[in-house]
């Protein structure tokens, strides 16, 4: 496997996960129209990534582009804490 491809892989997931956290965590008031059971549950398993946001969210519901903004900083931590985990020594 090359650089660019664990790269690539590593963004794909950290992209998946911190996706579905960033819409559980702006769907998580009761006025949204995706607003459910199931956003506890995205929140539950998304929490190393969503908790930060969410508490603004609490706070304040029309924080959404301040959640936007974390979340994309929690996109691209993620993203290099999967490739350092589970690729750099694959690289050798």
């Amino acid at each position: 496997m090359t650089l660019k491809e664990a790269l690539i892989r590593s963004y794909l997931v950290a992209f998946l996960y911190v996706g579905f956290a960033t819409f559980a965590v702006l769907n998580s008031y009761g006025s949204s129209p995706f607003y459910g059971e199931w956003v506890l549950f995205g929140l539950v398993i998304t929490l190393p990534v969503s908790i930060i946001s969410f508490g603004i969210m609490y706070a304040s519901k029309e924080a959404y582009l301040v959640v936007i903004a974390i979340q994309l900083i929690m996109f691209l931590i993620t993203g290099f804490l999967i490739f350092f985990v589970f690729y750099r020594h694959k690289l050798r």
